[in-house]
């Protein structure tokens, strides 16, 4: 442990003359067909647009012009899950996200890993203990997120706001299915990790303490971190 302090066709047959003939004498007889009862013509106008009748019709015949503002899609959650037994949470979905008591420190599960971030912290990171840059610039000064994540290093920069992906409307959804804390983070209500309490999804794990947070993958040959304000921790065997 390291401690620190301080993305084919058939062509068509041509038809005869003798086609043509017998074609235009059934029209010339048809022509002559005085029947009273046949409707009239509907009559059209010098631009040959039809009358009232046709008017509408051709209206409602028409193409309907696209939307002009973006449709409002609700986007429906995949089948997800949370319970607790005693002081462990176990979440069956894609992913869970909580912030300490504090709310100075956030972190989201997944299946594969943990990302923790911290807002504010009293030590500096050095270049070795950074995670290979694979997503762009991320200088140690900028460092403000650990990762369970097999490479040597386990700080990175995340983008996001973490904070808010512990809204009870994202990633906090199961905060409401086991009955623990929330805490309200810039006008946003999020999913709290009590301390002593641990959450689970699939094989990682994370962990509240006094002492700061805990994550773990134990399928990355244990990989785990300990981070808070003053202090961090991590695996660094890989």
């Amino acid at each position: 442990m390291t401690v620190r302090r301080g993305p084919g066709v058939r062509p068509r047959r041509r038809r005869g003359p003798a086609l043509a003939l017998a074609v235009g004498a059934m029209l010339a007889l048809a022509g002559c067909d005085d029947d009273p009862q046949e409707a009239p013509a509907t009559p059209t106008d010098a631009a040959g647009t039809e009358g009232a009748g046709g008017e509408d019709a051709a209206r409602s015949a028409a193409p309907v012009a696209p939307p002009t503002e973006p449709m409002e899609l609700e986007l429906a959650a995949g089948e997800r899950s949370a319970t607790a037994d005693g002081s462990t949470i176990r979440v069956e979905g894609d992913r869970a996200a909580f912030v300490l008591p504090t709310g100075n420190i956030a972190c989201v599960l997944t299946e594969q890993s943990a990302t923790c971030q911290i807002a504010e912290k009293s030590y500096t990171v050095s270049e070795a203990e950074m995670v290979p840059d694979l997503v762009g610039p991320c200088s140690p000064a900028d460092a403000n997120a650990m990762r369970t994540i097999e490479e040597s290093g386990a700080w990175t920069c995340v983008s996001e706001d973490l904070v808010s992906d512990a809204g009870l409307t994202a990633g906090g959804w199961w905060e409401p299915e086991v009955d623990r804390d929330t805490l309200e983070v810039d006008g946003v209500r999020v999913a709290v990790l009590p301390y002593g309490q641990r959450i689970e999804v699939g094989p990682v794990w994370c962990e509240s303490s006094e002492a700061g947070v805990t994550c773990a993958n134990p399928e990355l040959n244990g990989r785990r971190f300990v981070l808070s304000r003053g202090s961090f921790a991590y695996d660094r065997s890989a």
